[in-house]
């Protein structure tokens, strides 16, 4: 008997059979396809929710040894922002990340280096638009080119009324030491963490004095004072500095402002 025949022939065996039988024999015979049928369904229904869920970027910033701790100060932050600059949240996605970490006096371990090259991927991809570090991490990250002049995205009386809160980098200096850095046998040397500690305290921390530069520039704002980050007991004891990321995306720019200023209050 041909393969049709046999499936006519159980057709008809089965068409007069109670709803139960019907649904056992089915599962019998047809358990794999509807597994697989399901399997292909759920995969399916996922990558749909993921596409349709994953809003294009308006802001992705980090805070680095924030000692920030899970009390909604991430989720505060988000709400302001998005508020201040225009964005719906059901169309964009605000990145705010309070919880990155770096040894003091350099990276050490392999944390400290996957968190660095991180930080590196999500620049190159421009990814990463705003960091806040401390003291020390500031002048790692300044020395390595990653902020841009405060002047490309600050008007001239913004920068003016955040007078005495710039960190101001030498350029010629800053030369000097991207020339020692490209040197084949150049490697960074670590600090002692607890020496670190000490120095960029508020009572013994001071801004680059562009006074003593032969070509200042401003890279940097202090947030010293910040009400965020005295409500969240972030930075306790020391003032962190925000820098933009110089490959920051253009479309990014006025969240990144509106970030800085809720940060200001």
């Amino acid at each position: 008997m041909a393969v049709r025949d046999e499936v006519k022939a159980e057709r008809a065996k089965m068409k007069d059979k109670p709803v139960k039988e019907k649904l056992a024999y089915f599962w019998e015979y047809y358990k794999i396809h509807t597994i697989v049928v399901l399997a292909l369904l759920l995969v399916a229904s996922s990558i749909a929710h993921s596409v349709l869920s994953n809003h294009p970027d308006a802001l992705n910033a980090v805070f680095v040894n924030s000692d920030a701790t899970d009390d909604g100060g991430q989720e505060e932050l988000i709400e302001k922002v998005g508020k201040a600059a225009g964005i719906s949240q059901s169309a964009w996605d605000i990145n705010i990340d309070l919880f990155r970490t770096l040894t003091l006096g350099g990276p050490s371990n392999q944390t400290d280096f996957g968190t660095a090259s991180r930080f590196q991927a999500q620049m190159q991809d421009q990814g990463l638009d705003v960091m806040v570090l401390d003291p020390w991490y500031f002048t790692y990250y300044t020395q390595r080119t990653t902020f841009m002049d405060l002047r490309d995205i600050l008007t001239e009386d913004e920068l003016k009324d955040l007078e005495g809160r710039i960190y101001y980098v030498d350029l010629v200096e800053l030369k000097k030491i991207q020339k020692e850095m490209s040197k084949a046998d150049y490697q960074a040397q670590n600090e002692d963490a607890a020496e670190v500690l000490k120095s960029e305290l508020r009572e013994n921390y001071k801004l680059p004095d562009k006074e003593k530069m032969q070509e200042p520039a401003p890279v940097g704002i202090s947030l010293s004072g910040s009400g965020f980050i005295k409500k969240h007991k972030l930075y306790e004891g020391v003032d962190p500095i925000l820098g933009f990321v110089n490959t920051m995306d253009q479309k990014h720019k006025k969240a990144a402002k509106e970030m800085l200023k809720e940060l200001l209050k």
